[in-house]
């Protein structure tokens, strides 16, 4: 493995590390709002402005979903809502599902060939515990609970995702989905180790 892409790897984790426990620090919306522009910023130094394209697709599926379910968000903390739409959710879907690509991005080398069942399977190998750890941290430690779906019941095993199932079912069915867009779209990066090198 390239030490240039090592040094990238570690910077990655951290960053994504960094911006997860600042949630417990600072006012959480404000946190992603910060991160998201300087995740922008960190993509153009380390020379990888390609993957502002799936920034851009999480995004835009971050946005659909808030459109559809903008009602189902309302805080036990005063987040930030523009226009009817609650702030928080927006940003932590977006740098969420850019954040599990950005790790899927330096393993997908392990996978041989294109295949794309092979790659949604490790996207999901990412996503889903990635998905509950950082909502059990979210809710658990941050204290950070939707109360607009507080009355329904957690996953057994964590507590956490207090939502009906609709939402449940979508929160882990929303990763699978933003590479699927990705990988039709073909602005996956096939590899990552090469387009660092450059």
């Amino acid at each position: 493995m390239d030490l240039n892409f090592k040094k990238i790897l570690i910077f990655d984790k951290l960053l994504i590390i960094l911006a997860i426990l600042l949630l417990g620090v600072f006012k959480p919306d404000i946190v992603l709002i910060v991160f998201y522009f300087i995740l922008i910023i960190y993509l153009l130094i380390t020379k990888r402005k390609l993957l502002l394209f799936n920034l851009l697709i999480s995004s835009l599926l971050s946005l659909i979903w808030m459109l559809i379910s903008k009602n189902e968000y309302s805080y036990n903390q005063d987040f930030l809502i523009i226009m009817g739409f609650n702030i928080f959710p927006f940003f932590a879907f977006s740098l969420g599902l850019f954040a599990v690509y950005l790790l899927y991005s330096h393993y997908q080398y392990l996978i041989k060939g294109n295949s794309y069942l092979k790659r949604l399977l490790l996207i999901i190998i990412i996503y889903f515990p990635l998905l509950i750890i950082v909502e059990t941290i979210a809710y658990h430690l941050f204290n950070i609970h939707n109360l607009a779906s507080s009355m329904y019941p957690g996953l057994p095993f964590c507590d956490c995702l207090h939502a009906n199932r609709y939402m449940q079912a979508a929160y882990f069915l929303m990763g699978p989905l933003f590479f699927t867009f990705c990988y039709i779209l073909k602005i996956n990066n096939i590899n990552l180790q090469k387009l660092i090198k450059k």
